[in-house]
């Protein structure tokens, strides 16, 4: 059980959603743009271009913002999945703008000639470099994690434990660095001849952090699984751009040195619109989920509702045997000498029919309380078998004769027994309602199990009037419905459930007249 619910929960989260065709050529399209527009921007890279005052102070505020709220969003994924990975992943966006929010700070002329912090000529350029060498290091530890076996999570007890010294760790880290490129600029190499242009030095160190950069793009593509690792190349392609183009550019204020700071954006982008967009997407999910859930529960009830005066027949039928088997078992006991066998015969058959009836009672509640979800392995021959006892009145009022063709030696199935068994309460209502229209005498229902290579199937055939073959899919569509007093809600609810148990549910002609509502299940070997 704890296995299956973290599977679960491992199936909702970007880390291990897989990407998609649509989103695999998103971010092909997106890295081709970036790759265009860097070999447009190449040649050029070193065209002085006029001071923007405003242009730095802008594009890294939106770049921390976007990387603080990109950290947030991962480390709410690992509290979900309590993957390693994750957890490095958004240490590594918090590094990158706490770096981000030091490197504007000192930047010379964004807010003070020579910038805060006691900040000297290389300050600015080795903040630059450690900020740009923290991102690629986290994801390189990301793709080593994220295959880690699943003992090697992080438990939930130590989760905020474990969060708060990561973020205490990075901060520490951050302000460390800080106080390097601040207090020890002057015993760090040359990266500024001055405040515009750079020496020979940069560009070397830069080839360092492109490294890292290449290894860690270069990973993630070999070790892609997820739409994660898909936008991750892509975050990690804008970085390594954002890179060169600042080395070509030779210093700042020039063409490359503009683009560079854009690619720096796109790279903060990327990741965050789709943890954004998958976000909102899983959410809508749950909310549909939890309206056919609530739908669900309305439809056995007014199921139950509908069954009221044929399931009081069914309730009082054993209830009188009981009561008149007790009676039988008094008129043994005051005979003289009494009868103590037969009495005995007639107190067992009382207790059969209170069973009898509490079984039924049982059934009934089953079917209207409002319960979570809740799989296990059953017998569903077993359960068609309990809803024909719940529906055997309602079959004949209607005059319906009943046939059942079971499998034996069906395979188990693995969900949960009463929404399947709503299911085939609600097809076999219908078949008994639409045969309401046709001849007495040839209302005829078969229910039948089968089983096959993939998985168990279930059948109810109607001699009914069957369906118009143009309305066949027509009749599982929300509010669409053939009767004057149905919602339209009963099929579209079933089909909802047998797809949330991996099977499919469809409707045919039946031969030579009505119809056949029919649903695959995985067996249990398939599905668990």
């Amino acid at each position: 059980m704890h296995t299956e619910q973290a599977a679960e929960r491992n199936a909702i989260v970007l880390v291990n959603l897989p990407a998609g065709q649509a989103a695999r050529q998103s971010a092909f399209a997106t890295a081709l743009v970036l790759l265009a527009s860097a070999a447009i921007i190449a040649p050029f890279a070193s065209v002085q271009l006029p001071e923007i005052p405003a242009f730095v102070p802008i594009s890294q505020t939106i770049i921390f913002v976007n990387d603080l709220i990109t950290s947030m969003l991962l480390i709410c994924q690992f509290v979900i999945v309590g993957s390693r990975a994750l957890l490095v992943l958004a240490i590594g966006y918090l590094f990158t703008a706490l770096l981000d929010i030091a490197q504007l700070l000192t930047f010379p002329g964004a807010f003070t000639p020579t910038g805060f912090l006691g900040a000297g000529l290389q300050t600015t350029g080795w903040l630059y470099e450690f900020w740009h060498s923290g991102f690629p290091i986290a994801v390189i530890y990301y793709v080593v994690l994220k295959d880690q076996a699943p003992e090697a999570s992080v438990s939930h007890s130590s989760m905020r434990k474990v969060i708060a010294t990561s973020v205490a760790v990075t901060i520490v880290l951050a302000l460390g660095l800080t106080w390097i490129a601040t207090a020890g600029e002057q015993h760090l190499p040359k990266l500024f001849l001055d405040r515009t242009r750079q020496t020979p030095v940069a560009a070397y160190v830069s080839g360092l952090v492109l490294l890292l950069s290449t290894i860690a793009l270069l990973m993630l593509w070999f070790r892609k699984r997820s739409v994660l690792d898909l936008w991750l190349m892509v975050a990690m392609c804008a970085w390594s751009l954002d890179i060169i183009i600042q080395t070509l550019a030779g210093g700042r204020f020039t063409l490359g040195f503009y683009a560079s700071r854009v690619y720096a954006v796109v790279t903060a982008t990327s990741v965050l619109i789709v943890l954004l967009s998958e976000t909102m997407t899983l959410y809508i999910r749950l909310a549909v989920a939890v309206l056919e859930s609530d739908f669900a529960h309305m439809n056995r009830v007014s199921m139950m509702g509908e069954l009221a005066a044929s399931l009081s027949h069914e309730i009082t039928q054993p209830i009188a045997s009981a009561r008149n088997n007790a009676r039988a078992a008094l008129n043994f006991l005051e005979r003289q000498p009494p009868e103590l066998g037969e009495a005995r015969e007639a107190l067992d058959c009382v207790v059969g029919d209170a069973d009898r009836a509490g079984d039924i009672v049982g059934r009934i509640r089953d079917q209207i309380k409002k319960a979570p979800l809740r799989k296990d392995h059953f017998d569903l021959n077993g359960a068609i078998n309990e809803v024909l006892v719940l529906a055997r009145s309602a079959i004949n009022k209607k005059g319906v004769s009943v046939q059942t063709k079971l499998a034996d030696g069906l395979s188990p199935v693995h969900g949960d027994r009463v929404q399947l068994q709503q299911v085939v309460l609600n097809l076999i209502l219908n078949a008994v309602e639409a045969m309401g229209s046709v001849e007495p005498g040839t209302r005829e229902l078969l229910i039948s199990t089968g089983q096959d290579h993939t998985g168990v199937l279930v059948a109810v055939h109607d001699s009914g009037p069957g369906i118009d073959p143009a309305n066949l899919e027509r009749v599982f569509e929300a509010f669409y419905t053939t009767k004057s007093s149905g919602t339209g809600m009963g099929l579209s609810i079933c089909r909802s459930i047998i797809e949330a148990h991996g099977g499919r549910l469809g409707a045919e002609a039946n031969e030579p007249r009505g119809a056949v509502f029919q649903f695959t299940l995985p067996g249990a070997e398939v599905s668990s």
